[in-house]
């Protein structure tokens, strides 16, 4: 047996549905069809994972899940919703969602989110090998790396703008580097750029780049660093740095 999952759905169809497919994949499903029900059921048995429509009679699927982090922090649960956005996802994992999938829902998308929550849970899963793209050369087991790992994984299912804190020497750029290749940006390029190693007045043009002929000596078109980047990431390293005109200019193009 891969796991125990808990579905939450009031379409009996769904239920259905996912019930045989991840029955299929070897997991033991059960199913409620309120959170109500799924409260009484999380109360009487321990699930790997819960996995929950948005949309339920009463308690909505997201307030449900609120609920039961107050007793089941680690637990990871899906949400599932007919409608999504950037901002609304992110919402929701700030809230505690694992990830946050959008009908229709492809079986094989949610079989595999589920296997990948499950492993986060477990020990093995943290035991990082130098050179795997997940963490990237990020070597810890502490309560406190597992945390720092498994924030990785969420965010790196988002296209939201991402800020790094911490003290020189601590593995910033190492972080960028394993949120990118944990995402669907993974093929694509990442460029560093050292805020601090770039002259002010050569910034701009670095980062942006010119059309031929648009100041003087500018005899070639430059490809600018950030659609150097396109469809990848860009990390701008000591960000704080920069000229405060220049950082506008940066907030516009966010």
């Amino acid at each position: 047996m891969r796991g125990r999952v808990l579905l939450i759905d009031d379409e009996v169809n769904t239920l259905r549905v996912f019930t045989n497919t991840l029955m299929r994949e070897g997991f033991e499903v059960n199913s409620a069809r309120s959170a109500e029900e799924a409260l009484k059921m999380l109360e009487e048995n321990s699930y790997d994972v819960v996995v929950s429509d948005i949309k339920l009679p009463g308690i909505p699927g997201d307030k449900l899940m609120e609920k039961v982090k107050v007793r089941l922090p680690e637990l990871p649960f899906i949400l599932i919703t007919a409608f999504a956005t950037v901002e609304s996802a992110v919402s929701a994992m700030k809230r505690g969602a694992y990830t946050y999938l959008t009908k229709p829902v492809d079986t094989e998308a949610l079989v595999s989110v589920i296997k990948e929550a499950i492993n986060v849970k477990t020990e093995d899963y943290y035991n990082v090998v130098e050179g795997k793209h997940q963490f990237f050369n990020i070597i810890g087991r502490s309560q406190k790396m597992k945390e720092v790992f498994s924030l990785i994984q969420r965010v790196a299912k988002t296209d939201a703008n991402v800020l790094i804190l911490g003290e020189s020497g601590t593995g910033k750029e190492l972080v960028a580097r394993a949120i990118h290749y944990c995402s669907l940006r993974a093929d694509n390029p990442f460029i560093p750029i050292d805020c601090t190693t770039i002259p002010s007045e050569l910034m701009e043009s670095e980062l942006f780049g010119y059309e031929k002929g648009a100041f003087t000596c500018a005899y070639d078109t430059k490809v600018g660093l950030i659609e150097m980047a396109n469809r990848g990431t860009v990390f701008f390293d000591e960000i704080g740095d920069l000229d405060a005109t220049l950082q506008k200019k940066l907030l516009r193009f966010l």
